[in-house]
């Protein structure tokens, strides 16, 4: 078995996947990646160099803790 490489700029290009830049406010940043679907958001320089991933689903869960502290 030969294992082919990844042309992973191609693969970028070819993929519409949510990428939120990260010269955003956190509240921004946090209000982008909430209305994005999926699991994981991507997130990029201004220059559109890959910074990261946001795990949506953590964030969502951590949001809701802290939300029902405060209810407290």
């Amino acid at each position: 078995m030969t294992i082919q490489p990844i042309d992973i700029p191609s693969l970028l290009q070819a993929v519409t996947w949510p990428l939120i830049a990260v010269d955003k406010s956190l509240n921004e940043l946090t209000s982008a990646v909430l209305c994005q679907r999926g699991s994981f958001i991507g997130i990029v320089e201004p220059d559109k160099r890959f910074r990261g991933l946001v795990d949506r689903t953590a964030l969502l869960e951590k949001l809701g803790e802290a939300y029902l502290k405060q209810q407290v």
